[in-house]
């Protein structure tokens, strides 16, 4: 049975995924997002720090559990599978933590989550309402828990906008994008009146929809300023309709944004090392790929070769790739390889226990370790002599927990204006590019005080305000903390990485 709140405050959290203060601040300027600049004016803001890597899966599941990802074990997107080296989907329902909403809800609150990364499959919760986020295999309402919800839902909106526009230009995109906004809307608007949670969360993903495709030089462009109005205007909307002068609301990114020009290709440094081996047959590849790439590939317009790979089955789709990047690793002899095949934020060294056909014995370990860090952190762009990266750190640096032991070992900090990209494209060091990233340095803005200072850790947020609210929690047995389900089934995980695809996560 659910409970009132014992406090006169409900709480009402709005994600923007990706939010940056150079972008707010901007706005501000032009006299836009007014929205936010109410909530801010009222209450207290800062940096949000976000987590190592700053992504999507991480941060997220941090906020929602108040854990460090050493304690929810979600590292990033994908995860490599030991016994052949495949990349492997992560979803949100394979933390080891329970989310801090369970804990609401096993003390009998009300609570609604809309479109949350990192919340499916949902959590079985007896007073909630979840629509789960983009992890969701698809934009059907078969995902929304409970039964009834779905069922109510279905009455006023068709699909969940989870998948990101098709890239086009500025005005199409914009477009539609506000058709999901619009969309993410009428879902919070129906639920927020049949639910009337004591505690409702929307995260919209469109700040980093349009972060990645508009963001690529230091000027912060009009089509990235769009997106952000069209989320306030539909934030001021839900506040007006449903705020009450009592209730609070939190405004929060995952992470913050910044302008890439060079992205980084860890695969084809550890290659150049000696750290990575490539087949005999790789040596050949990585010639035939650069001619097939000059005379075949990018002779195709880039919407085409988009179109090309999301139509192919992942398995022909994976054997193209091998071929035009030429990527064939010998595993038995590769000490040292990136973490996820595709953003390559960290680097995984290839020993035992975790890797038993890995070269690298317990008493070698170390010594690969430092001298995998000690080459990242001397990488520098040849012309400038600035760093590549401003830190390699071990895992153990990062992260404290019980699940450390599944992190990459070592964690890659880039420096300003550089990314990693392409973890086992062999063909080049570096690219030049004009695309937006992230940055750990996120935001967060509250219409009432927190005491959290200027700057706040993402693991902290969410439990400082609900203990300021008046919520209580309700610890749960070590037995209830996990989900665990079995993962992706193979159509879910090619949608799955056809969305990171989408956003340029992955090739």
């Amino acid at each position: 049975m659910t409970r009132s709140n014992g406090s006169p405050h409900r709480l009402f959290i709005f994600g923007w995924d990706c939010a940056d203060w150079t972008v707010i601040e901007e706005g501000w300027r032009r006299g836009m997002l007014p929205h936010l600049r109410a909530v801010q004016e009222r209450g207290e803001s800062g940096i949000l720090m976000s987590t190592i890597p700053p992504v999507t899966a991480p941060a997220w599941t941090t906020f929602l559990t108040g854990k460090d990802p050493g304690e929810h074990g979600i590292f990033g997107f994908r995860t490599v599978d030991p016994s052949d080296y495949r990349p492997v989907m992560v979803p949100g329902g394979q933390r080891r933590s329970s989310t801090l909403f369970r804990q609401l809800d096993a003390t009998g609150y009300r609570t609604c989550l809309v479109t949350v990364p990192w919340t499916y499959p949902p959590e079985a919760l007896t007073g909630s309402a979840i629509v789960p986020g983009w992890d969701a295999p698809d934009e059907s309402l078969e995902s929304c828990y409970p039964a009834h919800v779905r069922a109510g839902l279905a009455k006023v909106v068709e699909r969940v906008p989870r998948r990101s526009p098709r890239r086009s230009s500025a005005p199409r995109f914009l477009e539609r994008q506000r058709q999901n906004v619009a969309l993410r809307e009428r879902i919070c608007t129906h639920l927020i009146a049949t639910t009337k949670p004591n505690v409702f969360m929307v995260v919209f993903p469109e700040p980093d929809q349009a972060t990645h495709l508009f963001w690529g030089t230091t000027r912060v462009p009009e089509s990235l300023l769009q997106a952000y109005q069209a989320v306030d205007d539909a934030m001021g909307r839900l506040i007006s309709q449903f705020v009450k002068a009592e209730d609070r609301v939190l405004v929060l990114s995952d992470h913050g944004a910044r302008p890439i020009h060079t992205y980084v290709h860890v695969g084809k440094v550890l290659l150049d090392a000696g750290f990575l081996a490539a087949t005999s047959n790789g040596d050949r590849g990585v010639r035939v790929a650069r001619g097939m790439k000059r005379s075949v590939w990018y002779r195709l317009p880039p919407p085409a070769r988009k179109a090309l790979l999301q139509r192919m089955p992942r398995s022909a789709r994976r054997r193209a790739s091998l071929v035009v990047r030429g990527t064939q690793v010998d595993w038995r002899r590769t000490r040292a390889f990136p973490s996820d095949q595709g953003p390559g934020l960290g680097v995984v060294i290839n020993g035992r226990p975790q890797f038993p056909a890995g070269p690298v014995s317990a008493s070698e370990y170390e010594t690969v370790r430092q001298d995998v860090a000690a080459l990242l952190r001397a990488l520098t762009e040849p012309e400038s002599g600035e760093p590549m990266f401003s830190d390699v750190l071990p895992r153990e640096d990062v992260y404290e927990g019980p699940e450390v032991a599944s992190a990459p070992d070592l964690l890659l900090v880039p420096a300003p204006g550089y990314g990693t990209e392409g973890g086992l494209d062999f063909t080049k060091r570096t690219s030049r590019v004009a695309i937006g990233g992230h940055r750990r340095e996120g935001v967060f803005v509250a219409n009432w005080g927190l005491g959290l200072g200027s700057v706040a850790d993402i693991r902290d947020l969410l439990p400082r305000a609900l203990d300021s609210c008046g919520f209580e929690l309700r610890n749960l047995a070590e037995s209830q903390r996990g989900e665990s389900p079995e993962g992706y089934s193979k159509r879910e995980a090619e949608e799955m990485e056809t969305r990171l695809r989408e956003l340029g996560y992955i090739e």
